[in-house]
């Protein structure tokens, strides 16, 4: 029987009578443990194409003395990574997205080009009804004048409801199980006041809370939702304030494989700890009651975070959606009042 050592012996002999055949076979070796192994290097790390820009949140307060911020809950250990969406859209792919809509509402007339603010948008026109098309975010905002209204039948909240959310689903804009909350309001002199009673209210006000990639999307405008619609009492749509890139938006939720999918690493807890300490995150909010807000000349002086929320900023930033931490908690202010306070901090490093 040829024992193992004889064996070894021979393939050692072998091989140094023929270098050039062993220094191949290694290099084939080698080559074959690539391929194997690359794939697993690939997915062990997240991939980066560059530095993130930070997120478009404009800053409403100041702090006055930063380090006397800190943060009571953690960032959550169990994600270490985070999935950034984009998606490149032309005017003409979001004119051609945007039509049907605007037939739907009976604007005949091709769009206009308007600039506000600096910001290109396209505008539909229908007497003083208007969708107005934020070509940079891909925001839109829609005003029906009453003229426009159907009379039909008086309809209860929960059929109003169906109204908003089909005509949403209809557009490809929102998931139907999307949770909301519901405002309502009662015409006065023209008007919109809210009511505390709903039996009072001539319109209902949905907020909708769309998710994104199982996370919530965070509105940029004060305290408003990402999705905003009102119904009249009649069944006529009023009102639609939508904050999330449209056509970015409606492809994640029908054909989520045409957006460009990239996984950065999150900040640590260290490195949010460091960031609140130093003043970074940019507060949008300060409430000092139901429906009041200090001037946007009061400073912070100290913040408590309570709670530390991750999820993505719903304006869109060259394209893409991305990941934040929310901040809130309760902060004190120079005039030495206590208010509720709302910031963001940018999640990757």
């Amino acid at each position: 029987m040829l024992k193992l050592s004889d064996t070894m012996n021979q393939l050692t002999s072998w091989l140094k009578a023929k270098p050039k055949t062993a220094l191949g076979i290694g290099l084939g070796v080698l080559l074959i443990a690539l391929v194997i192994l690359l794939p697993a290097l690939r997915q062990s790390k997240p991939s980066q194409q560059g530095l993130l820009p930070p997120p478009s949140y404009n800053p409403i307060y100041q702090f006055s003395r930063p380090g006397q911020n800190q943060l009571q809950a953690p960032p959550p250990s169990d994600q270490t990574s985070i999935a950034v969406y984009q998606h490149s859209a032309s005017s003409l792919d979001l004119q051609n997205f945007f039509n049907p809509m605007a037939q739907s509402l009976n604007f005949i007339e091709p769009p206009q080009e308007m600039v506000f603010n600096s910001v290109p948008h396209l505008v539909w026109k229908k007497g003083t009804s208007t969708l107005s098309l934020n070509l940079q975010t891909g925001q839109f905002y829609i005003k029906v004048s009453a003229s426009e209204f159907s009379d039909s039948t008086p309809v209860i909240e929960p059929d109003a409801l169906t109204i908003a959310k089909t005509w949403l689903a209809d557009h490809r804009l929102m998931d139907q199980d999307t949770p909301h909350q519901t405002s309502y309001y009662q015409s006065h002199e023209g008007q919109l006041e809210p009511v505390a009673d709903p039996a009072l209210a001539d319109t209902y006000q949905f907020s909708f809370f769309p998710t994104l990639n199982r996370l919530p999307l965070f509105s940029t405008n004060l305290d408003n939702a990402p999705i905003a619609i009102s119904v009249t009492s009649a069944g006529n749509i009023f009102i639609v304030d939508y904050q999330l890139p449209a056509l970015l938006y409606s492809t994640y939720l029908t054909n989520p494989g045409e957006l460009k999918t990239t996984t950065y690493p999150l900040k640590t807890a260290d490195q949010v700890s460091q960031d609140i300490q130093a003043g970074l995150p940019t507060v949008t909010l300060l409430k000092t009651g139901p429906r009041a807000y200090p001037t946007t000349a009061t400073k912070v002086t100290s913040a408590d975070y309570q709670h530390l929320n991750l999820g993505y900023q719903a304006q869109a930033n060259q394209g893409m959606l991305l990941p934040v931490f929310q901040l809130t908690g309760t902060a004190q202010l120079e005039t030495g009042n206590t208010a509720e306070i709302t910031a963001y901090l940018p999640a990757t490093p």
